[in-house]
């Protein structure tokens, strides 16, 4: 080759002769080769809990730089992660990484954990699609449903690696709400709706956060009793009933021959009189204070009116129906 620069692939000598202005000159050059190294430090693995993975190149090597900063044969590692190491031959250096991961899990169950009576709670872990699990019933679900009370444990396991944890679910009781399904009250009026119950906080739909409520308006109103978060329904309807209307009028005088007659008309409405009757209407005939007590639900209306009967005495009028200008009683 006459060029200025030659490259070299095999090992060998290789001799160059110059000539400059005439005068000729020449050298010899000894080329030889390094072995580029190859260090291995295996597949990515998967190590069980506390165990201790030893890595090493596995390849023959002058100098070591591993990712961790020492220059050891080989390094034991107990954390997850990617590790590397750098080797070098001579002028050729080479590198190669492995991933450690650990099948490590702890608690994965979660805290112990409570639920209300009557109801239950679903006990889960997510799979990687590469785990096994079993339950302490012996199933191998995912999840495990849990409506009583006690320790639930479950083992997971990856390859050969094996985990282990437990947890101890509560049952909490529910609150106590004793609440009437219904009660009415008069138009106009309200009331106080008084439950009895054992619970630590309370909801109305009316937005009262007490036992006790105050209504006035018709409606189904719904209370929330918890106890320890565990919450309880139950419902009352309030009815409004009409108030009825009695109108006996003034106070007045009548004559006895002629009663005084008085008439009440309430749809659902029940009267009593202070004579103990129990009529809608009253005739009266003789001097005295009569009333009458009207209920309609959770309505009362009590009206009175005196009255005074007199005797009248009654006159004959003669009206002729024909007369005599002159007084012969002729026309």
């Amino acid at each position: 080759s006459s060029l200025g620069t030659y490259t070299s692939s095999e090992a060998g000598a290789y001799y160059v002769q110059v000539d400059y202005l005439g005068c000729p000159n020449s050298d010899t050059l000894m080329v030889a080769f390094d072995l580029l190294p190859t260090p291995n430090l295996g597949v990515d693995r998967l190590a069980c809990q506390n165990e201790v993975v030893s890595l090493s190149p596995n390849s023959g090597f002058e100098t070591i730089q591993w990712s961790n900063q020492l220059t050891t044969d080989e390094i034991d590692v107990d954390t997850a992660g990617v590790y590397w190491v750098e080797i070098t031959q001579g002028v050729c250096r080479s590198r190669d990484s492995i991933q450690i991961d650990y099948f490590d899990l702890a608690e994965y169950l979660g805290p112990d954990t409570s639920f209300c009576a009557g109801e239950a709670i679903r006990l889960q872990y997510p799979s990687d699609g590469f785990m096994t699990f079993e339950w302490n019933d012996g199933s191998d679900a995912t999840t495990l449903e849990v409506s009583e009370e006690g320790t639930y444990s479950l083992r997971l396991t990856r390859d050969q690696c094996e985990v282990f944890d437990e947890i101890f679910v509560t049952e909490k009781p529910m609150p106590t709400l004793e609440l009437d399904s219904e009660m009415a009250i008069c138009e106009g009026s309200s009331v106080v709706i008084e439950p009895v119950s054992n619970g630590d906080r309370f909801e109305w739909s009316n937005g009262d956060e007490s036992l006790s409520t105050s209504v006035s308006e018709e409606g189904t109103y719904q209370l929330t009793a918890y106890l320890n978060d565990c919450p309880l329904n139950d419902y009352i309807t309030v009815f409004v009933d009409d108030l009825p209307e009695i109108d006996l009028g003034a106070d007045t005088t009548i004559c006895a021959q002629r009663p005084l007659q008085i008439s009440l008309v309430n749809l659902g409405t029940t009267y009593e009189w202070n004579d103990g009757t129990t009529f809608s209407y009253k005739v009266i005939d003789a001097s005295g204070f009569y009333s009458v007590r009207a209920v309609n639900g959770a309505c009362i209306v009590e009206e009175g009116i005196t009255v005074v009967a007199n005797i009248c005495k009654e006159f004959q009028v003669y009206a002729p129906n024909a007369f005599s200008p002159d007084g012969d009683g002729a026309n």
